[in-house]
């Protein structure tokens, strides 16, 4: 009893285990938090994650957040508590609330408890060189004053649009939006570019407007297609109809499966859009919408996604019925590519390699030598 006694006194003596109750304990973390201390949260992202089919995402949350408390304590407290995640021991300092009190900082986190499969699951930051420190610290001051001048515009421009909108200026306005940055511009009304090596079938106002249907073999392909490259600036945007049990595979691509699929390909992946550039030794730059998009089921929807030919993924934008949509890294890309992705290929509506998209309907497709603006 008095060993007992002897070390419970000790330890509530000993100024490093005491537990600390002092105001400066609860203060909270910065508003603005340096780089440095974003960057140091990092070591909090180096536990083992998992992207498996039928794991239960509460259930490995909760062990990623007892990973967390184990590695932080055992690194920067010296301190192994694991015994504390189901019962506390008589003289050790870390109780069981502690224990669970710390793990209900580290389910406060944004990641995502599925890791899709990629290298960087968000949240990730840009960490630019000391020396673009100037510059960058210019360029948001710049910013400040340009989104004043933006604010500044939309309140004064209101005023104008009612006149033009009033006099019905707007029915002489006769703007060609392909003008003559367009590569491809295919009329499926009057199509002559349609190859009918498999079974292509071109169908006039069906569902309201002309389009190609792809048939029972799911295979249209677009001869002497232009090639786009990776290196330079493009736009695609097509309009698509799908049944309403339907809502997944290609829409457009241009790859060579006899190269490990050099090329690129626009699909819809479980009511994702999703772009992906594969380059020599099949590696991938890629973009699908972070969310599942708001496709209007058996009705026309538009796609588009612009590239500025940064070989990156930053230089990728996917827009879905003329909004842009956020995007995630798909699964197994790179954030960057070299290489050429340019292949002899054929380009397809609604396949790609073996894989093809049965009643898929396209119209509008439109290929250009530019980023369009949104």
């Amino acid at each position: 009893m008095a060993l007992s006694r002897l070390g419970h006194q000790r330890f509530q003596s000993h100024p490093r285990l005491r537990p600390v109750h002092h105001r400066a304990a609860r203060r909270r973390p910065a508003a603005h938090p340096t780089r440095d201390q974003l960057i140091a949260t990092g070591f909090h992202r180096c536990n083992v994650t998992t992207n498996e089919d039928g794991v239960i995402e509460e259930e490995v949350a909760a062990i990623y957040a007892k990973d967390r408390v184990d590695t932080t304590s055992a690194v920067w407290l010296g301190l192994t508590v694991g015994c504390a995640t189901c019962h506390d021991h008589k003289f050790d300092p870390i109780k069981q609330t502690d224990f669970y009190s710390l793990a209900a900082f580290f389910r406060n986190t944004t990641q995502k408890t599925l890791d899709g499969n990629i290298f960087d699951p968000g949240p990730v930051i840009t960490v630019r060189a000391k020396e673009d420190d100037a510059l960058w610290s210019q360029l948001r001051e710049e910013e400040q004053s340009v989104r004043a001048a933006l604010e500044t515009a939309e309140h004064t421009a209101q005023a104008g649009f009612e006149n033009w909108l009033n006099n019905g200026a707007y029915r002489q306005t006769n703007i060609d939006r392909l003008d003559d940055s367009a590569v491809l511009s295919v009329d499926f009304a009057h199509s002559r570019n349609l190859a009918s090596s498999k079974s292509a079938t071109v169908e006039v106002a069906r569902h309201g407007r002309a389009a190609a249907w792809v048939g029972e073999l799911g295979l249209i392909e677009l001869a002497g297609a232009p090639s786009i490259t990776a290196d330079n600036p493009f736009t695609l945007s097509l309009s698509f109809y799908l049944s309403e049990e339907k809502y997944g595979g290609p829409l457009i691509s241009r790859t060579d499966p006899a190269n490990k699929n050099r090329g690129w390909a626009l699909s819809i992946d479980d009511q994702r859009p999703s772009f992906v550039i594969t380059g020599e030794g099949n590696d991938k730059l890629g973009l699908r919408a972070e969310k599942p998009a708001a496709f209007r089921r058996g009705e026309w929807n538009h796609v588009a996604v612009t590239y500025d030919g940064s070989l990156t993924r930053a230089g990728i934008q996917l827009y879905v019925n003329s909004q842009p949509v956020p995007g995630e890294t798909v699964a197994n890309a790179l954030p960057s590519l070299t290489g050429s992705v340019s292949n002899e290929a054929p380009l397809w509506i609604g396949a790609m390699d073996k894989s093809h998209l049965d009643g898929l309907g396209v119209s509008d497709l439109q290929v250009l030598n530019r980023v369009a603006s949104e």
